[in-house]
């Protein structure tokens, strides 16, 4: 398995973007306490401290308690260490990835978490996600496809790579259209929405206006993105860490930013772009207010002791040279005009990885690679990815789709040094 050792230091460069990050935490000679708000850090009102001397432990306790348990422990620790609470290590049973495994089956016993991006299903859906590309090809046709459904075929075609070499494999969703609750959003909004409005109330996540608002006012467009999405975010960390797998591949297709932006408004077109890049993103890269959550602060801790981002890089730095070498599609250069980049990354030491703190790179544990493999957009993948070639148990797609795959899967093998034959 490729693992990039990181020092503690290394860590905390990757992951801090903003200095504001640095008024949520202090690190002491024995150990690194977190602080509620910036406030609480003024005021030496300390909300947990992790003693160096028992990072295994917490480490542990990371692989065997569910978040909210976990945060509830640590809040009660508050500065105290874990053995004075009695708590000892946890039996916790070692990723399977740990174990070596015959040729013919190199990746038996390996859990490989899967997360088909966005939802996809029809175009009215997808211009309600605006993840669609409706463009004009090289024959000068009026073509459409959309993001959803080329990362959920990319998804199964890698699933059917892997699982004959003995992979145990999990998709966070399973068919055009689904979200991560089993059903297409509009079914959700038919049947769950008003109890999941009712319960984010409950929950402190929302206020009574904001509610009211999205029960009597809100268009279906504005309760997608502004409400549902985050749910359906951490419903997909939900299913992969309860799977617990030895790593998870978050699947995705990009766009051009400035060709993005220049759509044309009134018949949604957006024409080609000589631009293609590809790129990766691991965890890190916190912004200033982005320690405000109970639940990101968990997420930081973690990731500071854990090794999960030193084996995302691991990860993240096969798949993003398989995008460059199989696939043909330039690594981003860290300094281009993305706002993306330029406001929301960390450059890593691998070229065409960036540390960037999205709900999925946080919320999952142990190694993430959230990939965006090339531009849907541009000229020459337009033509590449309107043409319908592959049947998969009825799901059709472009043959492009299938090197995506195959990039992926190379990726993966690499990184348990397996060399494909």
């Amino acid at each position: 398995m490729k693992t990039i050792e990181l020092t503690q230091q290394e860590r905390l460069n990757l992951l801090i973007r903003h200095e504001g990050v640095k008024d949520y935490f202090r690190v002491e000679n024995d150990g690194l306490s977190m602080f509620a708000s910036p406030q609480d850090k003024a005021a030496g009102n300390v909300e947990t401290k992790i003693f160096f001397n028992e990072v295994g432990l917490f480490t542990n306790l990371i692989n065997s308690l569910e978040p909210d348990s976990l945060f509830t422990l640590l809040a009660e620790k508050g500065i105290t260490k874990f053995s004075d609470h009695g708590i000892k290590n946890p039996k916790v049973s070692p990723k399977k990835s740990e174990f070596e495994n015959p040729i013919s089956t190199p990746l038996e016993g390996i859990k490989i978490a899967i997360d088909p991006g966005h939802v996809g299903g029809g175009m009215k859906l997808a211009m309600l996600e605006g993840k669609y590309i409706k463009s004009v090809n090289s024959n000068g046709d009026t073509v459409e496809f959309n993001e959803g459904n080329l990362a959920l075929l990319t998804s199964k075609l890698l699933a059917s790579y892997l699982e004959p070499l003995g992979a145990e494999v999990m998709l966070t969703r399973h068919r055009l259209g689904e979200t991560a609750f089993g059903k297409t959003f509009l079914e959700w909004l038919d049947q769950d929405f008003h109890h999941a409005i009712k319960s984010e109330q409950e929950n402190g996540n929302i206020d009574k206006k904001t509610a009211n608002y999205f029960l009597y006012k809100a268009t279906p467009s504005i309760i997608y993105h502004r409400f549902f999405k985050g749910l359906d975010f951490k419903e997909r960390a939900k299913k992969i860490n309860e799977f617990n797998p030895d790593l998870s591949i978050v699947i995705h297709y990009n766009v051009d930013e400035t060709n993005y932006f220049d759509r044309t408004r009134s018949r949604k077109i957006i024409y080609p772009t000589a631009e293609n890049y590809s790129m990766v993103f691991v965890p890190g890269s916190f912004l200033t207010k982005e320690l405000v959550e109970p639940r990101s602060r968990l997420e930081f801790l973690r990731l500071i002791f854990s090794d999960d981002l030193d084996k995302s890089l691991g990860l993240g730095e096969e798949i993003a040279r398989q995008f460059n070498d199989h696939l043909k599609v330039n690594y981003v250069h860290p300094k281009k005009n993305l706002s993306y980049i330029k406001h929301t990354t960390k450059e890593t030491p691998f070229e065409g990885v960036f540390s960037r703190n999205l709900v999925l790179t946080r919320l999952i544990r142990g190694p993430v690679c959230y990939g965006e493999p090339l531009c849907q957009d541009n000229i020459l993948e337009i033509d590449a990815l309107s043409a319908g070639e592959i049947d998969l148990n009825l799901l059709k797609g472009p043959k492009r789709v299938e090197e995506v795959a195959t990039a992926y899967f190379n990726g993966i093998l690499g990184y348990f040094g397996i060399v494909n034959q």
